[in-house]
């Protein structure tokens, strides 16, 4: 088992402290359902280009365990790293060369002892890391350290999207202070909190992940009941149809868990049981841009009864044809192969999706993708893919 699945294991076992069950996982009316198709797709007639960003492996074990989200900026690739013991940001130019890294562990200026997430404050020209208390380490575009904010208020953001240039939006552990609140305005200039929204609480604990995502300033959050909330007019906009037996599943735990009256510790073992026998999936994140909104999920891929091989796959759902597709039924016949199995959606630009490809090809992979009309430049970057320790980001095009 490579790096980007024991992470998954861990990530996953840690985040079910934190993932939320809700009754009302049923299709409202006026809701948009997303129900991937089971029927097979060419990612030659779902997008017009490929190419791929092979990330500079002659610093060997340089990524660690997954890259958990990826901001782009001035032809710059800037990556929030998640390490055994922490996480880092790491910085690459377009072509995938290695700049610099931000990585400082303590409680002195410029250091963090937690990193749940960063962002590109593009107005100023700033790398904001989102540590633990209202702790904000920032740094310049390449990499040095200009000052830090410390707020007023005590939060423990996960996620932070900048709204525009005035306010952000922070995705907070509600069973932490302030208590009850998973949605937190902030002040962009000084992080403190203007205002905060328990309109989308869940019954149980919040998602330790990233549920946010924000597009032409349209933001979406997804919600454990498997729904998407518009939080510009605090609907619902769209329900994540993940299967029956997932469906029921999350009943159960609902029934079962849902007054928060028995122990966390029970839920865990209960929640990752199902997540063993592959009777419950994980949404990690949702991104969307002009064509697509994407929703990345966790998955279990061992076949072994009783163990876990964390895996990563995305459902594909095309705002205009109203139509969504499971990558694991996208043939990538652009590669002249089947399908990826393990493939994660970190980034999305108007027109494109930025991918992780966690995958090692076989044999036969790789002599179809030698054997395939991309360019020798491109092929060579997939060929010589190390997933070990640098994985290919591969863009698609629509």
């Amino acid at each position: 088992m490579y790096k980007p699945v024991k992470y998954c294991i861990y990530l996953l076992l840690s985040a079910v402290l934190l993932i939320s069950c809700k009754e009302s996982s049923e299709k409202n009316e006026g809701v948009m359902t997303i129900e991937p198709s089971s029927k097979p797709a060419k990612a030659s007639e779902l997008f017009n280009d490929l190419r791929f960003v092979a990330l500079e492996s002659s610093t060997a074990g340089l990524i660690g365990l997954k890259i958990q989200r990826v901001e782009l900026f001035q032809d710059r690739i800037y990556i929030l790293n998640r390490m055994h013991s922490h996480a880092n940001i790491l910085c690459f130019d377009s072509k995938g060369n290695f700049l610099f890294k931000i990585d400082h562990i303590g409680q002195g200026p410029g250091e963090y002892t937690y990193l749940g997430d960063f962002f590109i404050d593009k107005e100023n020209g700033l790398v904001v890391l989102v540590s633990e208390r209202g702790h904000y380490p920032l740094f310049d575009l390449n990499g040095k350290f200009v000052s830090e904010k410390r707020t007023r208020d005590t939060y423990y953001s996960r996620q932070i999207i900048p709204i525009n240039d005035t306010v952000c939006l922070a995705y907070n552990d509600a069973s932490l202070p302030p208590v009850g609140y998973n949605l937190l305005y902030l002040d962009s200039r000084t992080f403190n909190i203007l205002s905060k929204s328990d309109r989308f609480k869940e019954p149980f604990y919040d998602t330790g992940f990233h549920p946010l995502s924000v597009y032409e300033g349209n933001i979406l959050f997804y919600t454990q009941s498997d729904s998407i909330y518009s939080v510009n007019n605090s609907k619902a906009a769209y329900y994540v149809d993940l299967g029956e037996e997932h469906e029921k599943s999350k009943r159960e735990l609902s029934r079962k868990y849902g007054q928060k009256e028995k122990p966390h510790e029970e839920y865990i073992e209960d929640y990752t049981s199902l997540f063993k026998e592959n009777k419950i999936k994980t949404v990690t994140s949702i991104q969307e841009n002009d064509h697509w909104i994407v929703i990345n999920l966790m998955t279990n891929t061992s076949k072994e009864p009783g163990q876990i091989s964390a895996s990563s796959k995305f459902i594909l759902y095309d705002k205009k044809e109203n139509v969504a597709y499971d990558s694991e039924n996208i043939i990538f016949d652009i590669l002249n192969i089947q399908t990826i199995e393990n493939i994660e959606v970190v980034a999305s630009t108007k027109d494109e999706l930025y991918c992780v490809v966690y995958q090692t090809f076989s044999e036969d992979e790789l002599n179809g993708i030698q054997a395939s009309k991309i360019s020798p430049s491109e092929k060579d970057k997939m060929m010589h893919q190390d997933v070990e320790n640098n994985p290919v980001i591969m863009i698609l095009k629509k």
